[in-house]
């Protein structure tokens, strides 16, 4: 899939899918033959009985207007009335129809032991949890793609019998779309990536447009050229509509099936993909992608996407790229060196889209902010990744001799002095609840007996009243989750610079601080620095801690949570007296 997006080339995507589409159905053949074909002929059976019960009622029309049977059928059927002859056909749709029905269960049924099977020659254990789910839905899309293929053989096989200039404008038709197609991939990257976020759509669309063409084409040839029977046009007509929807949903299913190449690998094939010649056999990791052989190429991309944004013609050509540890997996984070600036990149795999958009979210809604130290810009994709780029105000000391907790503490003042945009937090706020909002929710599993003991004397229903007063009394900031010694940069003059915003949250100040950093004496010292002297600690050490048992709860680790939650216990003593909440 890396090596698609690398060629850009819609043939060169299409060849790897029919080499991989070719493994699979070597190993489907090799272990549930019978159970494979017999759904593939069931399917080619259904999708002719569907085209036969759609025909007759057409027939039918016709013949209410007729007062004598068809010279044809005198010598087929001993008809000797037309409405004899409408009830037959009448019969005759009915039970099409119903075959139509019990050949597609049939398939279905056979598909589904043929899955289990092939499941169990693997020899696996359960790999992940909608294994049987998955192993099930992508079995039913290789058998819908040769169903398909097999349907499409079967129907140019009568247009070119019965209809050859059909046959014809059938295979100059596909072979114009398939130009088209080549063309728009290759010219118009943008236009790729946006179809392959919502494929369906693009490809129902494709084979509509289709029909249209070659419908068109079929009724000029009709007027114009060929002398071809109505009936066996309209059979034919009937044909290509039925072969199309089959067709668009083959093609949305060979799209799906691609996304989930890994699993599908993973559940059905024991050999090494990439000696078996496929190589695009899984979906590399982000570091693996952006190689050091192509690494200058892409970052060279993105900058000049950049510079177009700036209206900055005099961009530089020589960079130097130095990797930055990031800490996340698939996110890519790089300094880029530069005579305009040094600028931070960050490259986020596919997987990760979520993370991004909240990232951007942030930055781009507080733009006018200085506190990020930075210009922040996006750049919607860059060969399918969504990249950040981050303008430095300075250059990046990647050789410091300022510790993290030293980083950490100037970090901590710049997000306790800032005040957000009230706008924005109202923004967030419709969306999310608050640590205030999620006490009574926390104290829950106080219920539990293993807090008995601990608890005997308190009433939580008074404890979750009065941390909730208080934790309304605090001022709201901006608290980022990522605070690692990777994610705190150094900038040239000391300034510090968080390098992940992926993962933020609005809550009141305290949150998310480590126990550590909830000593009292260091917090004071946080708090005076941050023109926030007015403020009690304790309280500020009581959302600290209980952001600490929140975790923890989530966590599970029910024997940490008892230590913390006597900490908040003693806080709470010491700010209103332990008779407030007895």
């Amino acid at each position: 899939m890396a090596d698609m997006q690398k060629n850009n080339n819609f043939f060169h995507a299409v060849e790897g899918y029919l080499v991989w589409m070719n493994l699979l159905l070597r190993r489907i053949l090799a272990v549930s033959p019978f159970r494979f074909l017999a759904s593939i002929v069931l399917s080619l059976a259904a999708q002719l009985a569907m085209v036969v019960s759609f025909f007759l009622p057409l027939k039918i029309v016709f013949l209410l207007g007729s007062e004598q049977v068809p010279s044809y059928l005198n010598g087929v059927l001993p008809i000797s009335s037309v409405s004899e002859l409408i009830v037959i056909l009448m019969i005759l749709s009915a039970l099409s129809y119903f075959v139509f029905i019990g050949a597609n269960r049939y398939a279905e049924a056979l598909s589904s032991e043929g899955a289990q099977r092939l499941v169990e020659a693997t020899s696996k254990l359960t790999l992940f949890q909608n294994q049987d789910e998955l192993a099930l839905r992508s079995y039913l899309r290789v058998g819908n793609f040769f169903a398909a293929m097999l349907f499409l053989a079967f129907s140019l096989t009568v247009f070119l019998l019965f209809y050859f200039n059909l046959f014809l404008i059938f295979l100059l038709c596909g072979a114009g779309l398939l130009g088209v197609l080549f063309v728009l991939f290759r010219v118009s990257p943008r236009s790729r990536i946006s179809i392959e976020k919502t494929p369906g759509p693009f490809i129902s669309q494709v084979y509509g447009v289709f029909f249209i063409v070659l419908f068109s084409v079929m009724v000029v040839d009709i007027v114009l050229w060929s002398d071809v029977d109505f009936y066996v046009s309209l059979i034919c007509l009937l044909l290509v509509r039925q072969l199309l929807q089959r067709m668009t949903t083959a093609t949305i299913d060979s799209v799906l099936l691609f996304r989930q190449i890994e699993q599908v690998n993973s559940i059905f094939l024991n050999a090494d993909l990439k000696s078996a010649g496929h190589s695009n056999y899984k979906a590399a990791p982000l570091l693996d992608t952006l190689s050091d052989g192509r690494l200058l190429e892409f970052v060279g991309q993105v900058l000049s996407r950049l510079d177009r944004k700036l209206d900055d013609r005099d961009s530089d050509a020589d960079f130097e790229v130095v990797y930055l540890q990031s800490s996340l997996v698939d996110v890519l984070s790089l300094l880029v060196k530069r005579g305009a600036g040094d600028v931070i990149i960050k490259v986020f795999h596919d997987r990760h889209k979520l993370l991004a958009t909240r990232e951007s979210d942030l930055m781009l809604s507080l733009a006018d902010d200085d506190f990020f130290l930075s210009e922040f810009r996006v750049i919607e994709s860059v060969e399918g990744y969504r990249v950040h780029v981050f303008q430095l105000p300075a250059r990046l000391e990647r050789h410091h001799d300022q510790t993290f907790k030293y980083r950490r503490d100037e970090f901590r003042v710049r997000c306790f002095s800032a005040r957000p945009n009230l706008q924005f937090v109202e923004r967030y706020r419709l969306s999310h609840s608050m640590l205030g909002r999620r006490v009574s929710d926390i104290a829950q599993v106080l219920r539990f007996p293993m807090f008995k003991e601990l608890l005997a004397e308190y009433s939580i229903t008074s404890l979750v009243s009065l941390s909730e007063t208080i934790l309304g009394e605090l001022p709201i900031t901006l608290c980022p989750s990522d605070i690692t010694d990777d994610s705190l940069i150094v900038l040239d003059g000391g300034a510090v610079m968080n390098l992940h915003w992926e993962r933020w949250a609005f809550e009141p100040v305290g949150f998310g601080l480590s126990l550590p950093e909830l000593d009292l004496p260091h917090l004071r010292l946080l708090l005076d620095r941050s023109g926030l002297n007015d403020i009690q600690a304790d309280k500020v050490r009581l959302c600290g801690l209980l952001c600490i048992v929140e975790q923890q709860v989530r966590n599970q680790k029910l024997d940490m949570v008892k230590e913390t939650v006597s900490l908040v216990l003693q806080t709470l003593e010491k700010l209103d007296g332990p008779e407030r909440y007895r």
